[in-house]
């Protein structure tokens, strides 16, 4: 594969459905998913499916192949357990090709190859910022996220503080937190709306929790949330206490709550 820059588009359901030409390319992609059991959320991708849907890829510009994806679910509310996706709508039947005006879209998937992740340092953040820009287009002013907090169950084992205090205040030596996903989305430009506990019944490896993030669909938003992300991170480095010399091949440090409504909504 070529380093070109990556080619960004929507992708057609018909494309990834099981007899689509893309359906391998995508299982591949998603392989770190089906490995861990995980298998119901194909089911919302259905072209029959009764739930508007979207979904965005990267392609090499090079050979054409696919290097990451983002997946966004729409439903009436933003909600409290990824399982409620799989429940069917009530009244109207939404076609998965809909785009609502109203509701809540929610990013369930960002996802992108090993070998994408080195050549295209930010291709995840680069999806985010495609998609987003595409709901905001149909009016939708913010997007959320059901992020499974990967890493969460292995790290709530030596916390000794609870875990959702183990997710906002587990810090690497920079400050930045200890788990991947709320790098991701923080750094992105999200805010942490809610830890939702038990919210994924076939999740083990995020201990059935989903990190539910808040983007702004406006760039300039994003952009200031960026920069009270770094406000944060400068706080929390002049207020860490070592928890374990060694998790994970690093040290682990509980930062302070200073400024943490700057990233935190807090409606736990």
């Amino acid at each position: 594969m070529t380093q070109a820059t990556p080619r960004v588009r929507e992708v057609a359901l018909s494309e990834i459905a099981p007899d689509g030409a893309a359906r391998s390319a995508f299982l591949e992609l998603h392989a770190p998913w089906t490995g861990r059991g995980l298998t119901r959320w194909l089911s919302l991708l259905a072209p029959d499916a009764r739930r508007p849907v979207l979904v965005v890829g990267a392609y090499d510009e090079g050979d054409g192949a696919l290097l990451g994806a983002v997946i966004g679910v729409w439903d009436e509310a933003p909600c409290e357990r990824f399982d409620d996706l799989f429940e069917g709508l009530p009244g109207a039947r939404h076609a998965p090709t809909d785009r609502p005006a109203d509701g809540a879209w929610h990013l369930i998937s960002v996802t992108t190859t090993e070998s994408a992740e080195v050549r295209n340092l930010g291709l995840g953040r680069t999806l985010l910022g495609n998609i987003l820009a595409i709901l905001g287009a149909t009016g939708h002013t913010r997007v959320c996220t059901m992020s499974p907090a990967l890493g969460l169950p292995e790290l709530a084992a030596v916390w000794p503080y609870g875990v959702d205090d183990a997710v906002l205040h587990a810090a690497r030596a920079d400050a930045r937190p200890a788990l991947q996903v709320m790098r991701l989305h923080l750094g992105g430009g999200a805010t942490l709306d809610r830890v939702l506990h038990d919210s994924r019944r076939d999740d083990r490896a995020s201990g059935g929790i989903n990190l539910r993030f808040c983007y702004s669909t406006s760039p300039a938003e994003r952009l200031a949330q960026k920069q009270r992300w770094q406000r944060w991170i400068a706080a929390r480095a002049a207020d860490l206490a070592i928890v374990r010399d060694d998790y994970e091949g690093a040290p682990l440090y509980r930062a302070g709550a200073a400024e943490d409504a700057l990233v935190w909504r807090g409606f736990n």
